[in-house]
């Protein structure tokens, strides 16, 4: 677990290996069709300022992350690391590298009751989305750089 690093997956999305779809597959709070996958992974492909960034732990993939920039804001669309890496640090780390990656003065996430204490604990300003489309609690994220 020495050797964390961001690569692009943009330029391989059409020959992505696993376990990158099961990955993105479970990104989403709430199931998602085949055809809103495959739209997911279109608007990667094609959206000059969306990033499919893979995670990798000493050359092995371990997790993802979906963001858009725009304006020096960065918007975490997905983002997930595999649950045997979970709990080490990892995540925090990718958010911090993010800014300084990018540019960024903000940014933000959607979080659910299983992942809002992340954020929080990474100095997030957190509120509560009404009109949730999702059966659980939804969060806006948003943190100042």
């Amino acid at each position: 677990m020495n050797n964390i690093s961001l690569i692009d997956l943009k330029p391989q999305i059409d020959c992505l290996p696993y376990p990158i779809p099961n990955i993105l597959l479970s990104l989403l709070n709430c199931p998602i069709t085949l055809q809103t996958y495959k739209d997911m992974i279109f608007d990667y492909k094609i959206n000059s300022s969306s990033e499919l960034l893979g995670i990798k732990s000493d050359n092995e993939l371990i997790g993802a992350i979906g963001l858009e920039v725009l304006h020096n804001t960065g918007t975490i669309k997905h983002f997930k690391i595999l649950p045997q890496y979970q709990r080490q640090g990892i995540g925090s780390k990718i958010i911090k590298t993010l800014p300084i990656k990018y540019n960024l003065n903000f940014l933000q996430a959607e979080a659910d009751i299983n992942t809002v204490n992340f954020y929080i604990k990474l100095g997030f300003i957190v509120e509560e989305i009404n009109n949730n489309p999702c059966s659980t609690s939804n969060y806006i994220c948003i943190l100042r750089i």
